[in-house]
């Protein structure tokens, strides 16, 4: 990972296929919306392995065979490993990258059994969910809950939002979802190399951008 900046900010993902945890209980009453499924989340999330560590994606919604991530997570490989909530592998190609915006797109081998995640938005202090592989594999669907914090320009990337949702190494290209379960950020940075309740997501008009323009071509 690299740092930036004096107050040392680490991209959160390839932390260096895969166990699926326990999935929260979908209960109301312990905090959970009823409009969130996170059983749903946990299985549109998926872990990307690259060779020289992991990061996280999530497959997009209508296209079982499509996978949104970070460009630093597959920087420097065109081909990747995307391992889904099953623990079946698929094979993936890169088919775009860029790195100033930090979104990457991957095709995979084969379909993901899940419908996938829509966009959404959340504004300042709303709650959101993050999903994704922190630390090790065997982590894979972690899922945490926090509140947009802020919204930032010109640290990684042209904007972001912030967010204080637990994220460490290896969350990199998660899906970060609103209380409908729908993507409204995708992890992408985080302060002092572990999470430490200041992180930064890619924000989702951004990736819907790059993704409209490519599904169009």
């Amino acid at each position: 990972m690299s740092s930036h900046t004096k107050a040392k900010l680490y991209v959160a993902g390839c932390c260096s296929i895969i166990s699926l945890c326990v999935i929260l209980d979908g209960i109301r009453g312990n905090g959970v919306p009823r409009s969130l499924n996170l059983e749903t989340l946990q299985q549109a999330t998926v872990t990307i392995a690259t060779g020289l560590g992991h990061g996280s994606g999530w497959v997009m919604y209508d296209h079982p065979d499509h996978i949104i991530t970070c460009a630093h997570v597959v920087a420097g490989t065109d081909t990747v490993l995307v391992v889904d909530a099953w623990e079946i592998p698929h094979l993936g190609e890169v088919m775009f990258s860029d790195m100033e915006l930090d979104v990457a797109i991957i095709k995979i081998s084969s379909q993901i059994a899940s419908p996938g995640l829509l966009f959404g938005t959340a504004g300042l202090g709303d709650e959101v969910w993050a999903c994704g592989t922190p630390l090790t594999t065997s982590l894979f669907g972690t899922i945490t809950k926090g509140i947009i914090s802020g919204y930032r320009t010109g640290i990684l990337s042209p904007t972001h939002i912030q967010t204080d949702a637990a994220i460490n190494p290896g969350n990199s290209g998660g899906p970060v979802v609103n209380n409908r379960g729908e993507v409204i950020g995708m992890s992408q940075a985080i302060w002092g190399g572990m999470n430490c309740g200041l992180a930064l997501l890619v924000p989702a008009d951004v990736i819907e951008g790059i993704w409209v323009q490519y599904i169009g071509e």
